[in-house]
């Protein structure tokens, strides 16, 4: 028997316990029309109507919403696309960051060394600002690096 209009009916709806996993559910509808006559429908993809489709050619139609929003199993497991690099592009940024440690260290390693001949030769260079006596502090070593960095900059394309 046919019926052309909806019909209040007590619905159960069973579900597995909740997992990350789309693929295994199992979730059934049983519908009780009358207190004598079930039906049972399983919700698999083959009777699922997704957001935005339309459903024609229909008198009536059973429908079901459960857990829409974030906090659904689609939704949960979507993740932010990773970038695709390639081989040369990832030899190449390995290389760019061997020169950046090369230059970093070059740096370290020139302050280093004007630092150790400044205050080697700081009473032969009298003549070199006797205002300041040519010491080895902080400020000198900030900018015997900067300088380093900005002489050594060329060595990063």
């Amino acid at each position: 028997p046919t019926q052309t209009s909806p019909v209040q009916v007590d619905k159960v709806i069973l579900q597995d316990n909740s997992s990350p996993l789309l693929a295994p559910t199992e979730t059934e509808t049983h519908t009780e029309p009358t207190p004598t006559v079930g039906f049972q429908f399983p919700l698999t993809k083959d009777n699922m109507l997704l957001k935005g489709c339309s459903l024609r050619n229909t008198q009536w139609i059973y429908g079901i919403t459960i857990y829409t929003g974030h906090d659904t199993k689609l939704m949960k497991n979507m993740k932010p696309r990773k970038t695709k690099d390639g081989y040369i592009e990832s030899r190449l940024n390995y290389f760019l960051g061997a020169l950046i440690v090369l230059h970093q260290g070059l740096c370290v390693l020139f302050t280093v060394l004007s630092s150790v001949t400044q205050y080697q030769s700081i009473s032969s260079t009298w003549y070199l600002n006797p205002a300041t006596n040519n010491t080895v502090d902080f400020k000198w070593v900030v900018l015997s690096y900067l300088t380093n960095f900005i002489l050594l900059n060329l060595l990063i394309p």
